[in-house]
């Protein structure tokens, strides 16, 4: 599971930027302002769905989702470049 935790000051000022309130923005994304009130609380708990992120940044035209999460997601690549794996996939057969 990734690690989905809004980060309420980024969120809040990511919000200002846009000059959007708490319920414009659950407004613009068919949520419930609750909701958007909660992330910008800071309380563990309830964490968005990465579509809800998405929706998020989109919403605050952010370049990413990284720049409201409290942490940065981790990096999916693998560390193996394409020649070494395909040599190794070769060599198997």
């Amino acid at each position: 599971m990734l690690a989905t935790k809004i980060d309420p000051a980024k969120l809040e000022a990511a919000m200002k930027r846009k000059g959007l309130t708490p319920r414009a923005l659950a407004e613009r994304l068919g949520l419930n302002p609750s909701t958007i009130r909660y992330y910008l609380s800071g309380k563990r708990g309830k964490r968005p769905s990465y579509a809800t992120l998405l929706a998020l940044a989109n919403a605050l035209e952010l370049q990413s989702v990284e720049e409201i999460l409290a942490f940065p997601l981790p990096s999916v690549s693998t560390n193996v470049d394409d020649k070494e794996e395909s040599d190794v996939l070769a060599s198997r057969g």
